[in-house]
Parts: C-alpha cells; sequence; structure tokens
C-alpha cells in the first residue's frame, strides 16, 4: 500500500466533489467513508454523505460547520481545496477501494498469524479464517447483504402470515378498485407493468392509483415523462373532489369546500414528482433510487412511462426495453417497493377480431414479461369502435390481469368515469378467471 497515492487520490476525490456535488450520485455506488485511509478524509467523506441525503450543499461552508477544528484542521481544507478536480472521479474511487481491500488484506495476514497461535481447533481455526476472508469479498463484489440464512427467512415468512392473518387477507398495496383486488388480494413488492394502447387509459389508470392511495395516506414517487405534474394533479383533484377536469381547467369549481379539501389531503400526502425529460434509464435509476433513500416510507413508485427513456439507438429495442425493465425491478427488490412502469402494446391487436390484449401484444416483449411480477392490461372496446364524440361519459371497461407472478389472474370487470380520468367499479367484486 502507498499512503502517498491514497493521499492524492482522497484530496482530489474530495475537492472533485466539492467541485461538483452530482458525482455523489455514482461515488456512494463504488466507495463509503470507510475506504479512505487517512482519518480527517474519513470524516468529511462522512458530513459529504450526510449533506447529499439532506439534499444541502456539499461546500466548504457546510463542511466547516459541520467539523469541528478538533477533528479536521483547516490546513486539511486548505489542501482539499486546493487540488484541481478530477474528470474522472469513478476511476480515482476504484482505486481507492481497491487499496482500501488491499489494508484490510494486509491486516487479515497478521490476523491468519495470531488465529493460528490461539488454542482453538484446526476446524474453528479455519472458520474463522473464512468468515474474515468472506466479509472482504463481499464487500468487494457487493454481495454482502444478499446471503440470509433459513431461520431469517422462515420467521419472516411466518411473520407475513401472522399479519395476513390478521388483515384477513395477503398483506400489500390494495387498490380499493374491489372487482381487481378480489383477484390477487394485494399487490406486493416488484415490478408491475401496466399495459394498453395509446390513449386507452394508461396515465388515468396511474392517477387512479395515486389518489386511492392517497386516501390511505401512503406516499408515492410519480416520474411524469409524458405529462407534466401539473397534468397529474389537476387528475388527482378530479377525481379526489369530484369536480370535472372541466371545471377545474376553466376555473369553474362547483364545491368549494370539497375541493379545498382535496387540496388539503394532498398537500398532506407529501407526494414526490419527478419531472425530467427524457432521462436515461441509468439518469432515471439514479434518481429513483437518491429519492428512496431518503424517503424510506414511499412504497410506491410510477413511472409514466417506458417509450419516453431515452435509449441507445445503435442497439436493438427489445434489449435497450429489457434492461430498462431489469433496472426497475432490480430497484423493486432493493428498496422492496412497488414499481408500476406504463408500457404500450404493438399493433397487432387490431388485426383482430377479439381485440382483448394478450401477453404477445407487449411491445418488444420477450423481457417485459419476463421480468414483470404482476401485468394489467387496460381494454374498453369503444377505443375500437367509436369516433370520439360518440363515447359517453363513463364507459365500460376490462382491467385483465394478464400474468400474477404469486397468485390468480383474471379479468376485472370496471368503470372508466372519462370526465375525471378515474377508474372505478362496476359491480361491486366481479370478475372472471381467464
Amino acid at each position: 500500500m502507498n499512503s502517498n497515492v491514497d493521499l492524492a487520490i482522497e484530496q482530489s476525490l474530495l475537492s472533485s466533489i466539492i467541485f461538483d456535488n452530482n458525482l455523489m450520485d455514482d461515488l456512494l455506488q463504488i466507495i463509503s467513508n470507510e475506504d479512505f485511509y487517512i482519518p480527517q478524509h474519513n470524516k468529511i467523506f462522512k458530513v459529504m454523505t450526510e449533506l447529499y441525503y439532506r439534499d444541502e450543499p456539499i461546500d466548504e461552508d457546510f463542511l466547516r460547520k459541520r467539523l469541528s477544528s478538533d477533528e479536521v484542521t483547516d490546513i486539511t481544507i486548505l489542501d482539499i481545496l486546493s487540488k484541481t478536480p478530477i474528470t474522472n472521479p469513478n476511476i480515482y474511487a476504484k482505486e481507492l477501494k481497491e487499496s482500501s481491500i488491499s489494508r484490510k488484506l494486509y491486516s487479515f495476514s497478521n490476523d491468519i498469524k495470531k488465529i493460528i497461535e490461539e488454542d482453538k481447533s484446526i476446524e474453528e481455526k479455519t472458520e474463522e479464517i473464512e468468515n474474515m476472508l468472506f466479509e472482504i469479498t463481499f464487500e468487494k463484489d457487493g454481495n454482502n447483504k444478499t446471503l440470509l440464512e433459513s431461520n431469517d427467512v422462515v420467521n419472516d415468512v411466518l411473520k407475513k402470515i401472522e399479519e395476513a392473518k390478521d388483515n384477513n387477507g395477503p398483506i400489500g398495496q390494495k387498490t380499493d378498485i374491489i372487482a381487481l383486488d378480489s383477484i390477487y388480494g394485494a399487490i406486493q413488492a416488484g415490478l408491475i407493468i401496466i399495459a394498453a394502447r395509446t390513449s386507452a387509459g394508461k396515465t388515468a389508470f396511474l392517477t387512479t392509483l395515486v389518489t386511492n392511495f392517497i386516501k390511505k395516506q401512503n406516499r408515492s414517487l410519480v416520474v411524469t415523462l409524458e405529462m407534466s405534474s401539473n397534468q397529474i394533479m389537476e387528475r388527482i383533484l378530479a377525481a379526489l373532489s369530484g369536480e370535472t377536469l372541466d371545471n377545474i381547467q376553466y376555473g369553474k369549481i362547483q364545491n368549494l369546500e370539497k375541493f379545498e379539501e382535496a387540496c388539503r389531503v394532498i398537500k398532506n400526502s407529501h407526494i414526490i414528482f419527478d419531472e425530467k425529460t427524457r432521462p436515461t434509464m441509468k439518469q432515471l435509476s439514479k434518481r429513483i433510487r437518491k429519492v428512496l433513500s431518503k424517503n424510506t416510507d414511499i412504497k410506491d413508485v410510477f413511472i409514466d412511462h417506458s417509450d419516453h427513456i431515452k435509449i441507445n439507438p445503435n442497439n436493438r429495442i427489445d434489449v435497450e426495453i429489457g434492461e430498462i425493465t431489469k433496472e426497475c425491478k432490480a430497484i423493486s427488490r432493493e428498496f422492496e417497493v412497488r414499481v408500476y412502469l406504463l408500457h404500450q402494446l404493438n399493433r397487432e391487436l387490431e388485426k383482430r377480431t377479439d381485440k382483448r390484449p394478450v401477453l404477445s401484444d407487449l411491445k418488444n416483449s420477450g423481457n417485459v414479461e419476463q421480468d414483470a411480477d404482476l401485468i394489467l392490461f387496460l381494454h374498453n372496446d369503444y377505443y375500437h369502435n367509436s369516433n370520439n364524440s360518440d363515447i359517453p361519459d363513463e364507459i365500460n371497461a376490462e382491467i385483465k390481469v394478464g400474468k400474477n407472478r404469486i397468485g390468480n389472474v383474471g379479468i376485472a370487470k370496471v368503470r372508466f368515469d372519462r370526465t375525471r380520468s378515474y377508474f372505478k367499479d362496476a359491480e361491486v367484486g366481479v370478475w372472471k378467471k381467464k
């Protein structure tokens, strides 16, 4: 280990972060404060991490406010500030991580000598050495949280069984559309695909779910890649207040008291909207992870929708869509959240007499079908058979559970209120098996 090299790397990384706070998005995926060799640098990066998660500036003033002169000297901070920011911080971070692991291996070699001299059996000594080496290896691979003992897993399952018994049904998120909930009970953490043809109600179903979750005081993250947050909010207000979208957009509120109550409920719901236009999946993933890391009570993430995520034009579309669904799936597992991804159906169903969607209608469907835990198809006959002028304010519609990794599939008969962009039950509990 060359401590002089470590010193230069550490100073350059810390200087670069002060210059560009956004670097923390990537760096925190590679290193932690414990990887810094210099104790004062360790403390500085720890404070930088705290500032990052609080969404506060990472600059000299904020650092000095949170670090006493006993912890970090002025000379140390000045030395960092004097360093020129680097253009390839991820490479430096990986170098720092490797140095950190090398130090632990060096310490490990000394520990082996002590273990060998202890008055223990060969089996005990071997097991202790293996455990120490595994900890270092898992830190390198990032897998230290993926191995679980069977007793922990079974205890977790038993706990969920008890909760389901007390809840009189599966634990998870209910949509409060009774016909739909009666099919699968409750939505579990995982990747949920909401699919339909263009203008067939995907975003309306999203706002229906967000609205129903607000009523239960459940927070959501809504990534609005197609509509603006204002347009989404108008639909939520219409559903909660009972006002039509036209009344809201023209400022002709009929029941002001009920409308103001809806506004109050929404303000207290603390929904988070992300409006970044046409991000790559890597950019979107970073933003979602950052929000979920700071808001651990958010358990529902909505992405509207997959066609508005920028892809690499040099790759096959199905491969790029597969990367999107795999990353959404990874987020759902890492944070134990429900990720709802709106997705387009291809045009093949237009050629059929029965235009109800099936799994093969998913646009670039291979990876989508494979990665999804739950696939919901939206369908109504008016979309295919009527002119817009002929469609009544409320229409019959179907929500088809096309795939359910852990339970039933079927079709829920619902009503769609076009004036409020809201789905609701047609007849309570009516559904039919696929």
